[in-house]
């Protein structure tokens, strides 16, 4: 009697398990959150400044913020942090640190950010362009950050090291990540 009590309360475990562990983080993720996270030497002591900062453009753009949850996340640089954060599909904006972005740069899972060649020069992108997995066509998947950046200068800090920005494919919110990223140039 105990043994088939222990093996019924093991099926419910490990069938609960599968369910979970089955179920599309997309699909549990949250449409109105902006996910934005930093893996960089960006000091954590200022982390605080950087929710009202991105809520301030997210405000001049026109984005009703009460509608939009913001999240700002700041961790040091970590090889496996990334790796985790791209496999569970939650972040809109990676910024990182430029050290990372052999891990970060996979066209297959990121939005291409084209319309930023107008604003940079070629030398400066030509480094972050790829060729869609699926078209073959070349797209700009990601931006360099350096210390006169816009957002490096408002918060305040100075870089050891240039910081990458891309926006995820399976963002929610692509169209307000591509305007952030533009506000923070």
């Amino acid at each position: 009697m105990i043994k088939n009590r222990f093996f019924l309360i093991l099926l419910i475990v490990m069938l609960t398990t599968i369910y979970l562990a089955a179920c599309d983080s997309n699909e549990l993720k949250n449409d109105n959150t902006l996910r934005i996270m930093f893996i960089s030497d960006v000091p954590l002591r200022t982390q605080e400044n950087f929710d009202p900062y991105i809520s301030s453009i997210v405000s001049e753009l026109g984005y009703d913020k009460e509608d939009l949850e913001i999240s700002v996340q700041l961790f040091p640089i970590s090889h496996d942090k990334l790796t985790i954060e791209i496999v569970l599909k939650e972040v809109d904006i990676f910024i990182v640190d430029d050290s990372l972005k052999n891990i970060l740069l996979d066209p297959y899972g990121l939005h291409p950010l084209d319309s930023f060649r107008t604003l940079l020069s070629d030398s400066t992108f030509e480094q972050f362009i790829m060729n869609d997995e699926d078209t073959g066509e070349p797209h700009l998947y990601a931006i360099p950050f350096d210390n006169d950046s816009k957002i490096i200068q408002d918060i305040g800090i100075q870089l050891p090291t240039p910081l990458i920005g891309v926006v995820t494919k399976t963002s929610n919110q692509k169209e307000l990540a591509v305007k952030i990223l533009e506000e923070l140039l």
